[in-house]
């Protein structure tokens, strides 16, 4: 179950509003008060939770979580389409068409509005993933003009399973689409202003994709005015209008276009009958009311003093008219309600920009910094933000259990970053239960505003200066059970902190479990010994940039020095290097798609304890040769001289979908050893020998996203015949 089924008519005929994307605003806003939080650190947070969400073939690439994989992979199989990926809803893995097109169109929104916050907090690569998923998901369920899909799951169906959604095996049925005979305005609306503003997003990046949206928004739009009618969901969503969706939509197409249609059918949209005047809304943006958002942006494009009374009323209500708790907080229902009072925030804060109203600005400022600990319970609604938070989270692959011995009702075993919970009562009380899902269950459309409020938060309070990320090295590194002895991680914290250290969702207790000098985060030995398994993986939770993880490998050593690993092994000698002794990093020098040259860079750490000889080691590179052409390698630089490395190129024994071949480098007994805690690095280039393209976009080892070394699993390395780093293609 979940906070689906309030609608505006189900909450006493409130309507609710959501905030509209805006244009950059010339009013200046006064900083009311100190920032008091972390905003950008927040916001990164959030960002990163719908990759919990994700769903589809590619669900586990550029994953932040190592407990999400690819899931539902045959979605739209029984309409004969592929309409996999996408985002589940809440806790369960529907993936239902109100709530998805919501989310996506506030986070294209924030994205629009503050993208130099994005940049500034190194934030945009993440924050632009999610975007595309959510628009490849809808340019899928959008195969000719005239249709659109908008449910895949049966929600009675997807309740009754409790387990993490790779192992779901239950029906996937495609619920509804809409048609010239089906109407879904609300859904069609919202998905037309998500694909609308992906067209503004995304223009300078690929020009094409973006074409794509603009026509896909178009014809959306035009599917939900000319046949007008609200969704269907199986009575877990219950839509009051369309018309706010189709108003929200209009805007967005009206400010790409200039096509004076598109903003008579905005304005026409928001009237209400009895006044003829744009509603004033008493409610906040939601999935199931546009009407502020809307207006919003019809404020903005116009200047239209009707615009601005009616969202002036809004904010009236909501600093004047609603029920507030001992605490602070703005409530306006009992299930979810820190979506509510997170989405006016966004409202609230876009208001103050475009008007100078400070009191909007300290409306918006109170009810985040309530979420984020300024509580009674002295917590933070998003989990991993400060020190404190829920750890009962209403979500089926966070909690990590079955429903097999009230596994649902256990402490989460995987930490749901980012992830904003239902919220308190009424007197500020938080029922940390899995059960009681009103409070604790998270959702894509409860974190949308959420994550538009803390970007605009993070514009007026935070630092002016990029966001630098935190360096600790090595990011893999081993405990001797028999010798034991506290690990010390070099780190550079490049003016960041560290909230909290954390294994799986459980934090660390600082100055037991671990201590922090200016240039070191030490692991003590008490803890480690303590911990069960072949190894541990630890998520440092900094204040800023991204997120460091570090792997600790367990094994003991005996008298004469030699040493086992507590973990399974490759087969092969047991001499050599092993595994968990040495790192090996990667980036591609050149990262056009099409090429005639690939240029992987490796650098090698050793981590172990012992020098590592460098004639016993060979690393491999993955790809497909589009061809059969004779190839050729070249060292251009290494650290142990060009000299001593050498290639040689060998096809795979059977293919796979995104390697046939694989280079594989070696090194001579002239280049020596690398030493404890040393690294060497290898700049290779290779080519065919008539210089024809390869198409690395879709090669197993390719690195398509960073500059610089990276941790990269998708690269193998060996010791004699024993693997021992990465993963070699399956």
């Amino acid at each position: 179950m979940k906070g689906k089924m309030i609608s505006r008519i189900g909450a006493a005929l409130l309507s609710c509003a959501v905030i509209a994307t805006s244009l950059p605003s010339t009013a200046v806003v006064k900083a009311v008060s100190g920032p008091g939080f972390n905003y950008g650190e927040a916001l990164r947070d959030t960002i990163i939770f719908y990759d919990a969400n994700k769903c589809g073939k590619d669900a586990g690439e550029n994953n932040f979580f190592d407990w999400r994989g690819a899931c539902h992979t045959t979605d739209g199989a029984d309409v004969g389409l592929d309409l996999t990926g996408g985002y589940h809803d809440c806790g369960d893995h529907v993936k239902f068409g109100i709530t998805e097109g919501y989310a996506a169109s506030i986070l294209e929104w924030s994205y629009y509005r503050y993208k130099d916050i994005f940049e500034r907090t190194g934030n945009s690569e993440k924050m632009l993933q999610q975007l595309k998923h959510f628009t490849d998901y809808f340019l899928k369920c959008h195969p000719t003009s005239d249709v659109f899909y908008y449910q895949c799951g049966d929600g009675t169906t997807d309740h009754s399973y409790w387990g993490p959604p790779e192992e779901q095996t239950t029906s996937r049925p495609t619920m509804f689409k809409a048609d010239s005979s089906n109407a879904a305005s609300d859904v069609l609306g919202e998905s037309a202003a998500a694909l609308a503003l992906m067209y503004l997003n995304y223009n300078d990046i690929d020009p094409e994709y973006s074409e794509k949206c603009l026509t896909a928004a178009k014809e959306l739009y035009n599917m939900g005015k000319s046949n007008q009618g609200l969704s269907n969901a199986q009575g877990f969503y219950y839509s009051s209008t369309y018309k706010d969706d189709l108003a929200w939509a209009a805007t967005w197409l009206y400010t790409i276009t200039k096509d004076q249609s598109y903003l008579d059918d905005a304005a026409a949209f928001v009237i209400e009958p009895g006044s003829g005047l744009p509603l004033e809304d008493k409610w906040t943006m939601c999935w199931d009311d546009m009407f502020i958002p809307a207006e919003i942006r019809l404020y903005e494009i116009t200047g239209d003093q009707i615009y601005k009374n009616a969202l002036a009323a809004n904010i009236n209500f909501w600093e004047n008219g609603i029920e507030t708790t001992p605490g602070g907080l703005k409530f306006l229902n009992s299930w979810g309600v820190l979506r509510y009072s997170a989405a006016e925030a966004m409202v609230a804060l876009i208001y103050s920009e475009d008007t100078g109203d400070e009191g909007a600005l300290n409306l918006a400022k109170s009810q985040i910094d309530y979420i984020l600990g300024d509580n009674p319970e002295n917590m933070s609604y998003v989990i991993g933000y400060g020190s404190k938070w829920p750890a009962h989270p209403h979500h089926r692959a966070a909690n990590g259990y079955t429903y097999i011995d009230n596994g649902n009702l256990k402490p989460a075993k995987n930490l749901l970053l980012g992830g904003l919970m239902g919220g308190p009562d009424s007197s500020d009380h938080y029922n940390d239960d899995g059960s009681q899902y009103q409070c604790t269950e998270t959702g894509i459309d409860y974190d949308a505003g959420l994550l538009g409020a803390l970007a605009g938060l993070e514009k007026i309070y935070g630092s002016a200066d990029k966001t630098l990320d935190t360096v600790m090295t090595p990011t893999t590194t081993t405990f001797d059970r028999s010798k034991p002895a506290d690990i010390t991680i070099p780190t550079e914290f490049n003016g960041n902190e560290i909230d909290s250290v954390v294994n799986g969702a459980v934090p660390l207790t600082k100055g037991t479990d671990y201590t922090v000098t200016d240039n070191a985060v030490i692991i003590s030995k008490s803890y480690l010994s303590a911990q069960t398994g072949d190894s541990v993986t630890l998520m440092f939770l900094t204040t800023g940039g991204k997120i460091p993880k570090i792997t600790i490998t367990y094994g003991s050593s005996g008298d004469d020095g030699s040493s086992s690993s507590s973990g399974s092994s490759s087969s092969g000698s047991s001499g050599g290097t092993q595994p968990g002794t040495l790192e090996v990093q990667m980036f591609n020098g050149n990262t056009s798609p099409v090429t005639n040259g690939i240029m992987p860079k490796f650098r090698l750490i050793n981590t172990g304890n012992s020098p590592i000889q460098l004639a016993d080691i060979k690393l491999r590179y993955y790809y497909t040769s589009d061809g059969s052409q004779q190839q050729n390698f070249w060292c251009d630089w290494s650290s142990v001289g060009s000299s001593n490395v050498s290639g040689r190129f060998e096809k795979l024994p059977s293919a796979k979908e995104s390697a046939d071949s694989y280079l594989e480098i070696s090194f001579s007994s002239a280049a020596g050893s690398i030493a404890p805690g040393e690294a060497i690095e290898v700049q290779a280039r290779f080519s065919k020998s008539d210089w024809t393209n390869y198409d690395q976009s879709n090669d197993y080892s390719f690195n398509a996203t960073d500059n610089s070394y990276v941790d990269w699993n998708k690269v193998t390395a060996y010791s004699g015949d024993n693997l021992i780093w990465g993963v070699e293609p399956q």
